[in-house]
């Protein structure tokens, strides 16, 4: 109910304010205009389950949309759960813990720069054991 009284109230204001208050409420809808690349980055992850892909990690059992997005990262994930923790203490190296949701931003951007990058991949994988966290999940849980 909010969100549609916002809506009418923007709609009440000059164009200029009305513009401006939506930009600060809703910043998403004008930097996805601008982001088009990002834009047909999302449509390609409803991509056949049967296309090839050059790396698949744990997170491709999972069943949350946002670890499904990392599932084919470089970066050799975990979800959050005994089996990262115990190769953890096996391997003798620290946790790197991220965690996001599917409508973050920098989330994805942190996804285009760093995870599916080879050679912080390499890192990662080599230092530390990585562990993905749907902050969504969590909350629901």
């Amino acid at each position: 109910m909010a969100l549609n009284s916002s809506l009418i109230f923007a709609s009440s204001l000059s164009s200029s304010a009305g513009a401006a208050f939506l930009r600060c409420r809703f910043p998403l809808r004008f930097t996805a205009r601008r982001r088009t690349l990002q834009s047909l980055r999302v449509f390609s992850m409803a991509e056949s389950s049967r296309a090839s892909h050059r790396y698949t990690n744990r997170l491709a059992s999972e069943h949350s949309p946002y670890l499904l997005q990392h599932a084919h990262n470089p970066v050799d994930w975990y979800p959050w759960g005994d089996e990262a923790f115990q190769n953890a203490r096996k391997k003798g190296v620290p946790i790197f813990l991220s965690i996001g949701y599917s409508t973050c931003h920098w989330c994805h951007v942190m996804e285009m720069e760093s995870f599916e990058n080879e050679e912080v991949a390499k890192m990662l994988n080599e230092w530390f054991v990585s562990i993905k966290v749907n902050l969504y999940f969590v909350f629901l849980s």
